[in-house]
């Protein structure tokens, strides 16, 4: 299982057969258990020496990789297709019909431009 270390907390947790993905971020944590587990870092990082999770194998990569299956991700914003700029420089969000949203909101919304 992917699990994110970057600006993550973990506290008194057991982490057994997980891959860790580390960017350079925070790491936060503090008594927890390991067993099995990997730590993918970019090539030109090294861990701190100190590091709580030292027990686990380092496999440096060219680019670490969050997936979207990856516990404690940052969320991601991504555009549906439904948001349009205007020409005084306003958006307009649609939501339902053809975005196929699930919300209650039935569109467009508008919001003003600022300038």
């Amino acid at each position: 299982m992917p699990v994110a270390l970057d600006n993550n907390y973990f506290v008194r947790s057991s982490f057994e057969d997980v891959t860790f993905k580390w960017s350079g971020g925070p790491i936060l944590v503090k008594n927890n258990i390991y067993s099995h587990c990997v730590i993918e870092l970019p090539e030109d990082m090294e861990l701190p020496h100190d590091f709580e999770l030292r027990a686990c194998i380092l496999s440096k990569k060219k680019q670490v990789r969050l997936e979207d299956q990856t516990v404690g991700a940052p969320l991601a914003y991504k555009s549906s297709g439904c948001v349009a700029k205007n020409a005084d420089g306003a958006i307009t969000i649609t939501a339902g019909g053809t975005c196929a949203s699930v919300g209650s909101i039935q569109g467009p919304l508008e919001a003003p431009a600022t300038r």
